[in-house]
């Protein structure tokens, strides 16, 4: 049983819907709606399909935890934490090699 339970709303499920058909969104975030939408338990699904994280996760072909990373950030922090990758903090260094020209 999943501590966090994924249930959006009408407007919601308009929007993630839409991302396939709107060519500004990037492969990730196309990916993680169409994950949203199945791990939805709202009462707005067309058909109660309850589907484990594994077989999510085989029907994206992704791993578990990107499923469950995605769920908990969506119930955490929102939509648009759920879908938008971090940028990250600290800039990555490249090798401080002398040698580098």
């Amino acid at each position: 049983m999943n501590k966090y339970k994924v249930k959006l709303t009408k407007e919601e499920r308009k929007t993630l819907l839409s991302f396939s058909s709107i060519e500004i969104y990037g492969s990730i975030e196309i990916l993680r709606a169409r994950i949203l939408l199945a791990l939805d338990e709202g009462d707005y699904i067309d058909e109660k399909s309850t589907k484990t994280d594994e077989e999510i996760a085989v029907l994206f072909n992704v791993g578990v935890k990107t499923v469950k990373r995605v769920r908990k950030l969506f119930v955490l922090e929102g939509l648009e934490a759920a879908l938008v990758r971090k940028k990250r903090k600290i800039k990555r260094i490249l090798s401080q090699s002398p040698n580098l020209v």
